[in-house]
């Protein structure tokens, strides 16, 4: 790879996170001559910024802009002299002022990911969704790999699209997650097979609508020609008018009844109609490890791709049933004095913390965390199902009302130990107490998988349990 596949000389990457980090590490290594600026001075930030200067990018830390503040105009016109692109990482929205001036000059802005996309020459599968990205994603990798194919997995599941980009070769196969954020940000990617799993309200203090999220989404099939593929959940009514406009060949998979060229559940079994070797017969849904409807849509999904990727139905009958789904997902803890724990981190929204509950019958619910703009009156339709709930975190006050509204016991806790205890002091036997908290994690952890690993802890210090803390 080299400069000249992105045609840039100078390049301002907004956001020195993960994603953004990776881009100006490619950038610099390829001759480009790059800038980058982060709002945050913090230890983690200061420390990437070291790595970034040893390879001659210029670093600015602290700039202190927030979404639509124009107090710094001077700086940003300093930031983005001489800069021919302008890179975000996924955290920095549009609105953001550096990203606006940058766009009102008519400068390229670009997410991390569509700086992968101009230099990928790996074939590209791509998904997205409300819920379920990671487990999905994670799963066509391991199909994929089972089926000896080269494959890397990538995007906002961990390892930036970037990195794996300039690794990969053209027999290779990328396998990327990409969110609405960097969805936003692209003009030329275009997926080899581009999956849209579900769309629910999400992300509404960074999109200004609900139909503007929805758009992010479907940019999953942007730019696809009618030898790609677009793939979409026949369930989900937002999802099936989007499909309608891909400009790829089409094709659905769905928890039920297959709703035409795609995949689906005929009497207990996962089966292929239409696809790349006719109808086929894949695998009991009992043999997946997840098999709630959740589970089954996704194993559904990873189906409809790889079958189209050419892996044949044995192969993969044989990954799906090994498969097991990533960490902070549903993930059981274990069973105490007949009281079952689950972490389900990874919901940081109300639909999908609505599909946990729905796996369980008696469920002593946590949830709270840092609210992303969401309605999280939806979560009292699951009030059939709990015994109580105890809210955590900035949102404790919201959880709390919606609950209590319902007529079910909240209690609020100001650790996640004093969660576990006020959670095992509302079970009892036969039920389930369940993290699953429908918010974001940013206002007591950096991040969903350290929030489960305190629940983790927090069980297994006050159980004894062996969770699993530290693996």
């Amino acid at each position: 790879m080299s400069a000249a596949t992105v045609d840039a000389e100078q390049a301002l990457v907004v956001g020195i996170g993960l994603s953004g980090t990776a881009a100006a590490k490619y950038l610099a290594s390829a001759g480009t001559r790059v800038v980058a600026c982060d709002d945050e001075s913090g230890d983690a930030v200061v420390r990437r910024a070291e790595d970034l200067i040893e390879l001659g990018v210029d670093v600015h830390l602290g700039c202190g802009f927030s979404g639509g503040d124009a107090a710094g105009a001077a700086d940003v016109d300093e930031l983005l002299a001489g800069a021919d692109l302008v890179v975000a990482s996924p955290g920095v929205p549009p609105r953001h002022p550096v990203l606006a001036a940058a766009a009102s000059a008519g400068l390229r802005v670009w997410s991390e990911v569509e700086l992968a996309a101009q230099v990928a020459e790996a074939e590209l599968v791509a998904i997205t969704g409300t819920n379920g990205k990671t487990t999905v994603t994670t799963a066509i990798g391991a199909v994929l790999s089972a089926a000896g194919r080269p494959v890397a997995t990538c995007g906002n599941i961990g390892t930036p699209m970037i990195e794996a980009a300039a690794e990969l070769s053209s027999d290779a196969v990328l396998v990327v997650e990409v969110s609405s954020f960097q969805l936003t940000l692209t003009d030329t990617f275009r997926a080899r097979v581009g999956v849209l799993l579900n769309v629910s309200e999400d992300h509404l203090d960074w999109h200004s609508s609900f139909a503007e999220y929805a758009e992010a989404k479907a940019r999953v099939w942007a730019n696809q020609t009618p030898a790609d593929l677009a793939v979409g959940c026949a369930d989900d009514a937002t999802v099936t008018a989007l499909l309608d406009d891909a400009g790829g060949r089409h094709a659905t998979f769905s928890s039920g009844a297959p709703a035409g060229v795609g995949t689906g559940y005929v009497d207990g079994r996962l089966v292929i109609r239409g696809g790349a070797y006719g109808d086929a017969d894949v695998m009991a849904a009992a043999e997946l490890a997840d098999a709630s409807p959740t589970g089954r849509s996704n194993a559904a999904a990873v189906a409809c791709v790889c079958a189209d990727l050419g892996v044949f139905p044995d192969a993969l009958a044989g990954a799906l049933a090994r498969f097991r789904p990533p960490a902070h997902r549903l993930a059981d803890l274990g069973v105490w004095e007949g009281i079952r724990f689950v972490d389900d981190s990874k919901a940081t929204n109300p639909a999908a913390a609505l599909a946990a509950l729905a796996a369980y019958d008696r469920v002593v619910l946590i949830a709270g965390g840092r609210n992303k703009g969401l309605d999280l009156s939806v979560l009292a339709r699951a009030a059939s199902r709990l015994v109580a709930v105890v809210a955590i975190g900035d949102a404790a006050a919201e959880v709390s009302a919606v609950f209590e509204a319902a007529g079910i016991p909240v209690v609020t806790a100001t650790s996640m130990h004093d969660a576990v205890d006020a959670a095992l002091a509302s079970a009892t036997e036969g039920d389930v107490v369940l993290l699953s908290p429908a918010c974001a994690s940013f206002d007591w952890y950096t991040g969903y998988a350290q929030r489960g690993r305190d629940f983790a802890a927090a069980v297994a210090a006050r159980t004894g349990l062996d969770t699993g803390v530290g693996t």
